[in-house]
């Protein structure tokens, strides 16, 4: 997606608010009764951006997410290690 392009729109969709459908049709009006039909306004995605969406429903990785966490892991410990050197050495420079 480029900059300026838009993910979606804002939309009036048709909504079933019935606890039971009464059909299985694919039309709104025998899937639900004439009464339990009400409309809302919705933000609906555009097609083009459903690459997005799908990658975002992929299954959750833990051996990726693990290398992430052991990398970041490590960097903090390793900041530690050398700010708390860095600390002594000052601290040693200030006594003399």
């Amino acid at each position: 997606m480029t900059a300026g392009t838009t993910s979606g729109s804002v939309q009036t969709v048709v909504v079933c608010t019935s606890a039971e459908p009464t059909g299985m049709s694919a039309s709104a009006s025998t899937i639900c009764r004439a009464q339990d039909l009400t409309t809302t306004r919705a933000y609906l995605l555009a097609p083009d951006s459903r690459h997005a969406v799908e990658a975002s429903l992929e299954p959750f990785n833990h051996a990726k997410a693990a290398g992430f966490w052991t990398v970041a892991f490590s960097m903090v410990v390793g900041l530690y290690v050398v700010t708390k050197g860095i600390g002594a050495v000052l601290h040693m420079l200030r006594r003399g």
